[in-house]
């Protein structure tokens, strides 16, 4: 999700530059646009103001909130969730280029430009990610509670997949 909002807000265009003294980044900052920001301070944005989210919930007592709110809501907004996710990484699955939906029924229509592009998939594609995510999903559901047992250390199955896709 911050990805999304670095790909909103952030200019292309700027590029981060490390200043050597302090004083020329402050002199370098008055003299831009303020409306040009880099992907690195747009990021520290987001992260920094859900931090400021956290901190004020955490102060006020919200968590309570969790416990508060049905099970069956709680269920919908994690399935919403799932879905979001499983819709925006399906491209990538199969290998395809869609365009960018803006507005309402993002989803709806990233799922008719998916079913519109599906004859331009890559079959390589398509292979190498269902031989990843089995791979993945049988090593989480056997083998991970078996090794765990006798390790004390977890050891970094998904990141080796990945490097080998």
């Amino acid at each position: 999700m911050t990805g999304k909002v670095i790909d909103k807000y952030a200019s292309p265009e700027v590029t981060q530059h490390v200043n050597a003294s302090i004083n020329a980044s402050t002199e370098a900052f008055h003299q831009s646009n303020s409306t040009d920001f880099s992907r690195l301070e747009v990021a520290t944005a987001v992260c920094f103001m859900v931090g400021i989210w956290q901190l004020a919930m955490g102060v006020f007592k919200l968590g309570i909130l969790g416990i508060i709110l049905s099970e069956h809501l709680v269920s919908g907004f994690t399935t919403g969730a799932a879905i979001q996710v499983l819709v925006s990484q399906l491209k990538n699955f199969l290998g395809i280029k869609i365009p960018k939906n803006n507005g309402t029924f993002q989803v709806i229509q990233s799922l008719i430009a998916i079913f519109n592009a599906l004859p331009t998939s890559s079959p390589a594609e398509v292979i190498i990610s269902a031989i990843t995510i089995t791979l993945m999903a049988v090593h989480n559901d056997w083998i991970k509670p078996w090794y765990a047992k006798k390790l004390r250390y977890p050891l970094p199955v998904e990141l080796v997949v990945l490097i080998v896709a």
